[in-house]
């Protein structure tokens, strides 16, 4: 008998939640476009929850009313030098500044390296002899404000392979929120080409990504709706 009980009270709970979100309804939300009122919009919406009813000749009533907005994070970036060319003439170590970020956002952006290391040379068909390098030595520099490459001995420069392990924030700041172009950052790099690097070509194929820290749960992975 209190099995049966249980199941009818597990069956009456389940209904009454499941009919509680029954009563969520999407209302339609506008969006003001050129002063005018533009429905539907695919950049916002809006639910409206509960019910109250009640009838006697009480005076005065109470009727509780919440508004919740819960605005996701958005992002705008600009990234130039997505792909750097190197020609060198003789062995020496040379900087450039290869990579500029913009970035604007609502919220702290991550960002992360991965793939990066030295500069393998490329399979040309020629058996490479004894003691002869076949990797160009790179390291690489991030940060903000950067016009000039870092001292030689800053700790600012890491090498390739350790990148991953030196992730880069742009926190959430009044600038952030503003029009792109007001933060941004570098990425340096420089190149130890030595003696025994033969005259063939060299290359590296990594990825950045950008994260942003403060998405909330109700959208996809990939920006869209996940309600």
């Amino acid at each position: 008998m209190k099995k049966v009980f249980y199941v009818v009270l597990l069956i009456a709970w389940f209904s009454l939640v499941l009919g509680g979100a029954a009563l969520a309804t999407d209302v339609g939300a506008y969006e003001l476009k050129n002063d005018v009122w533009v429905t539907p919009t695919s950049l916002a919406k809006c639910f409206a929850t509960g019910h109250l009813y009640d009838a006697c000749n009480k005076k005065y009533w109470n009727i509780p009313v919440t508004i919740h907005a819960s605005v996701a994070q958005w992002i705008e970036w600009d990234i130039t030098g997505t792909r750097w060319d190197w020609y060198v003439m003789k062995p020496g170590k040379y900087a450039a500044d290869c990579i500029t970020f913009l970035i604007a956002s609502n919220q702290e952006v991550g960002v992360t390296f991965s793939g990066f290391g030295n500069l393998m040379r490329v399979e040309d068909g020629k058996t490479p002899f004894a003691g002869q390098d076949t990797e160009i030595e790179i390291y690489y520099a991030a940060g903000e404000g950067m016009n000039v490459p870092p001292a030689i001995t800053s700790d600012l420069w890491v090498p390739a392979d350790e990148l991953y392990d030196n992730p880069y924030d742009f926190v959430d700041s009044a600038f952030m929120h503003e029009a792109l172009g007001k933060v941004g950052g570098k990425l340096w790099c420089y190149i130890n080409v030595e003696r025994c690097n033969s005259a063939c070509e060299y290359e590296n194929a990594a990825q950045i990504t950008l994260t942003l820290k403060c998405q909330k749960t109700w959208v996809n992975d990939d920006g869209t709706w996940g309600i």
